[in-house]
C-alpha cells in the first residue's frame, strides 16, 4: 500500500481534461508518466478513468471504414502494417473477458488486425505493469492475430477446406513464414493476451503446440491459411462479420462462415448466372450447377497459378518443361502409356473411366503452349495416386490367380476362399494385383520354389533399372542408407519401395518406374495440394 508521501491531499483525482488528453495520447511525456504513477497508486484516479474509458467504447457504434479491397495477409507483418496503427484491445478493471464464448477473442483478434487506433496508450493505465511474459509464450503472442478466432488444431484444418481458405494449388514445400513483430506491436499483444482469461490462455498454448508439431511443409500451409482467414474477417461487411461472431460455438461459427463465404461467392458471380441460379428451383440442379461454375473458376486458377511458375517461357510462346525437351517428352508419354494404360481394355486400366477421359482431354488440347501446364500436373497427379514398380525383365508381371504359386494360392483360399471375386478389380493389372496379394500372404519372402511378386535385390531388375541402380543411385548412397537397403533385399515390395524413395530423396528418376526428369523440378511446376473432400480439378463427381 502507498504511504501518505505517495498520495496527493484528499485522494483527488487528476483535473478530467488532463486525463482526457491521457488516454487520448495527447498529453506531454512529462505529464503521461505523472499520470501513470497517478493511476498506478489512487483508486479514485482509477475509478473515474475507467468511467472515461468507457466513453470510448461508444466509437464501436459509429460506422468503421472497410479496409482498402487490396488488404493483403501473406506475413504479419502486412497484417500490421495495412491496418494503420497498432491494435486496440478492451480491458476493464473490474471483470476480465468471458470465457463462454469466443466471439470476444475473435472480434478483439480483428481489432488487432484491422480496426486498432492507438490503444496501447489508453490500455496502458489499467494494466498491471509486470516484467517481460514467460519467453514461452512469445511465439503465441506474435501470432496473436491469426489466433484470435481459433479453437483448436482441429477447427483450424476444417479452416483449409477448398470452398474456405484453403488454396488447391500452392507448392506443399514452403515453410511457414516467421512473423515480425515491432516492439510497439509485441507489447500491445502482450496486454491483449493477458487480459484473456487462464482457460483461454491455456487454449491458445495448446493450438500453437498442436501447429507446430505438425512436419513443416503442412504447417506452413496451415498458417496460410489462417493468414487468409483473418485477412477475411477483417474485410468482410459488419454484418456479416456479426453472424459469425455471434455463433454459439465452434461448429455453429464454421457453419456460418461457411454460408458467409457461399453467399458471396453467388454475388460476385456474372449476371447472367446469378439470375440463372435464382431462377432454379430444383435443390438438386442448384448443386449442380454450382459445382459445375466452382470446377470451371478451380480449373482457370490452376492454369494461372501453373502459368506464373513458368512465365517466362509461356510469355514467349514455348512449350513448358519438361515437353521443351523433345527427348523427355517421348519419355512422358511412353511413362503415361505404360502406367496407366489409357488406351487398354477397361479391365486393364488402372484409372478410372472419369480419370482416363480428364487424361484424354487435356492431351488433345495440348497444341497450345499452355495447355501443357494443367496436363501435366494432372499427370504428376496421376503418378503420385497410382504409383508403380519395377517389372521383371524376361517374366511376365504376376496380374492373374493363375501366375501364383500352389503354395500362396493354398493360403489365399485358406483365409479368403473364393479369390476370384475378392481380387476381382485388381487382376489384370500391375502392380495392382500384385499388392494386393502381398497384403494377403503371410510371408515376406517366397519359400523355396516359390515364385516372388516382383524383383525385389540387385540383377533382378529389366536393364536399364540395374544400370540406374549401378551408375546412378547406387554410388551416391550413404553406408547408412546402403546398409537399410541391404536389409531388404530379397523382400517384395519392402525392397523396390525403398529404391524408389532413396531415388527421390536424391532428386532422380527411376527408368520406366518414375516420371521422366528430376522428381524436384516436377514438384516445382506442377505439383498442387487438393483439400481433401475437394473435387479434383476439372473432374466431375
Amino acid at each position: 500500500m502507498p504511504n501518505s508521501a505517495d498520495r496527493e491531499p484528499d485522494d483527488v483525482p487528476p483535473e478530467d481534461a488532463d486525463l482526457i488528453a491521457y488516454l487520448d495520447g495527447e498529453a506531454d511525456p512529462d505529464a503521461a508518466r505523472r499520470l501513470e504513477t497517478e493511476l498506478a497508486k489512487n483508486p479514485a484516479a482509477r475509478t473515474k478513468a475507467e468511467a472515461l474509458r468507457k466513453t470510448y467504447d461508444l466509437l464501436d457504434y459509429l460506422p468503421k471504414p472497410e479496409p482498402s479491397p487490396t488488404f493483403a495477409t501473406k506475413t504479419l507483418t502486412k497484417l500490421d502494417a495495412m491496418s494503420g496503427s497498432r491494435p486496440r484491445i478492451q480491458t476493464t478493471l473490474s471483470q476480465p473477458p468471458s470465457a463462454a464464448r469466443l466471439g470476444p477473442w475473435i472480434a478483439a483478434g480483428l481489432l488487432a488486425v484491422a480496426f486498432g487506433f492507438g490503444v496501447h496508450w489508453i490500455a496502458r493505465p489499467y494494466l498491471n505493469r509486470p516484467g517481460e511474459p514467460d519467453l514461452a509464450d512469445l511465439p503465441i503472442i506474435d501470432r496473436l492475430p491469426l489466433y484470435a478466432g481459433i479453437d483448436d488444431l482441429d477447427y483450424a484444418k476444417q479452416l483449409a477446406a477448398a470452398d474456405l481458405f484453403g488454396e488447391d494449388f500452392e507448392p506443399p514445400d514452403a515453410v511457414a513464414p516467421e512473423p515480425a513483430v515491432s516492439p510497439e506491436q509485441r507489447a500491445d499483444r502482450i496486454a491483449l493476451f493477458r487480459g484473456y482469461p487462464a482457460a483461454r490462455r491455456q487454449q491458445l498454448r495448446t493450438l500453437h503446440q498442436d501447429i507446430t508439431a505438425l512436419p513443416q511443409p503442412e504447417q506452413g500451409r496451415l498458417v496460410r491459411v489462417l493468414e487468409r482467414y483473418a485477412g477475411w474477417l477483417a474485410r468482410v461487411p459488419e454484418k456479416m462479420r456479426k453472424e459469425v461472431l455471434d455463433a454459439p460455438s465452434a461448429d455453429a461459427r464454421l457453419a456460418a462462415v461457411r454460408q458467409v463465404r457461399n453467399r458471396q461467392w453467388e454475388e460476385a458471380l456474372p449476371a447472367t448466372q446469378r439470375e440463372k441460379l435464382q431462377l432454379t428451383a430444383n435443390a438438386d440442379e442448384r448443386i449442380r450447377l454450382v459445382k459445375e461454375w466452382r470446377d470451371k473458376e478451380r480449373d482457370r486458377q490452376l492454369e494461372w497459378h501453373l502459368a506464373a511458375r513458368q512465365w517466362a517461357v509461356i510469355s514467349e510462346g514455348k512449350k513448358p518443361w519438361p515437353f521443351s525437351d523433345e527427348t523427355l517428352a517421348k519419355d512422358v508419354d511412353a511413362y503415361v502409356k505404360a502406367v496407366f494404360k489409357p488406351d487398354a481394355p477397361a479391365a486393364k486400366q488402372r484409372l478410372f473411366p472419369t480419370e482416363v477421359n480428364k487424361l484424354k482431354t487435356l492431351q488433345a488440347a495440348t497444341g497450345q503452349n499452355a495447355a501443357w501446364l494443367p496436363y501435366g500436373a494432372y499427370i504428376l497427379l496421376l503418378s503420385e495416386r497410382y504409383p508403380t514398380l519395377p517389372v521383371p525383365p524376361f517374366d511376365p508381371t504376376v496380374t492373374d490367380l493363375d501366375q501364383l504359386s500352389a503354395r500362396t494360392t493354398a493360403e489365399l483360399k485358406s483365409k479368403n476362399g473364393v479369390l476370384k471375386p475378392k481380387y476381382r478389380f485388381v487382376i489384370g493389372k500391375w502392380p495392382d494385383f500384385a499388392l494386393a496379394v502381398a497384403r494377403d500372404v503371410k510371408a515376406p519372402k517366397p519359400a523355396a520354389g516359390n515364385r516372388s511378386l516382383g524383383p525385389c535385390k540387385p540383377g533382378d531388375f529389366a536393364a536399364p533399372v540395374n544400370d540406374f541402380l549401378t551408375h546412378d543411385l547406387f554410388p551416391r548412397l550413404t553406408s547408412n542408407e546402403t546398409r537399410k537397403l541391404d536389409q531388404l533385399a530379397g523382400r517384395w515390395p519392402e525392397y523396390p519401395r525403398q529404391l524408389m524413395e532413396l531415388a527421390k530423396a536424391k532428386d532422380l528418376s527411376v527408368p520406366g518406374v518414375t516420371l521422366p526428369g528430376r522428381p524436384s523440378l516436377w514438384a516445382k511446376y506442377y505439383r498442387y495440394t487438393p483439400t481433401k473432400g475437394s473435387a479434383r480439378p476439372g473432374e466431375k463427381d
